[in-house]
């Protein structure tokens, strides 16, 4: 996406469905390989850490630390990701 800059005007056809452009089939995300895997992880452990972060913090710091938490869990995550 080359001949693209942030603030161009582009047009957009609404009967399109997404990802149906070739720009975004470029960045379209692919599938896992092991989707068995990907989806024990989405009903097991990927929902326990927002459960479990909360309880871990006293009430008086709960929200603070939450909000850290969440900060580094995305930060890393796009360190990893990139």
């Amino acid at each position: 996406m080359r001949d693209r800059a942030v603030g161009d005007r582009v047009a957009v056809d609404p009967n399109k469905p997404c990802g149906a452009g070739r720009y975004c089939a470029a960045v379209r995300p692919h599938p896992p390989r092991d989707r068995a895997a990907h989806r024990a992880f989405t009903v097991s452990w990927g929902p326990v850490r927002w459960v479990m972060l909360p309880e871990l913090f006293p009430m008086r710091i709960r929200a603070a630390a939450v909000v850290l938490c969440v900060l580094f869990d995305w930060l890393f995550s796009m360190i990893v990701s990139t």
